[in-house]
């Protein structure tokens, strides 16, 4: 039998409890497939905002994985190109890019 997680997202809260809940389930060990589904209430350019102010903040830090995520939501130059404080400002999404879906940045460590 099949394994499958599903939960609702109707607005940014709700997304933070998919997060969370996504989480809990990889610290578990699981690797049954978690589906959100997003309702009206729930912008999905909130989450691609904070993709895009991260990778921002933390290229001094993780500058190949940052200028991945980067290209993966299909912005134009690279992270540290971005000048702060005004990069970080909330709103700067500019939409309707294609995002890139890739392998995994962080992959999960063999069990010992």
């Amino acid at each position: 039998m099949a394994v499958a997680f599903a939960t609702l997202v109707t607005n940014a809260d709700y997304g933070l409890g998919a997060l969370a809940l996504a989480r809990s389930l990889r610290q578990t060990g699981s690797e049954a497939p978690l589906y959100v589904l997003a309702g009206p209430g729930a912008d999905g350019l909130d989450a691609l905002e904070a993709l895009r102010i991260v990778p921002v903040l933390a290229s001094p830090a993780l500058p190949g994985t940052c200028a991945e995520i980067w290209r993966r939501l299909g912005l134009d130059g690279t992270p540290q190109d971005q000048r702060l404080p005004e990069a970080a400002a909330w709103g700067g999404y500019p939409g309707g890019l294609p995002v890139s879906k890739g392998p995994p940045l962080f992959p999960r460590l063999p069990a010992e």
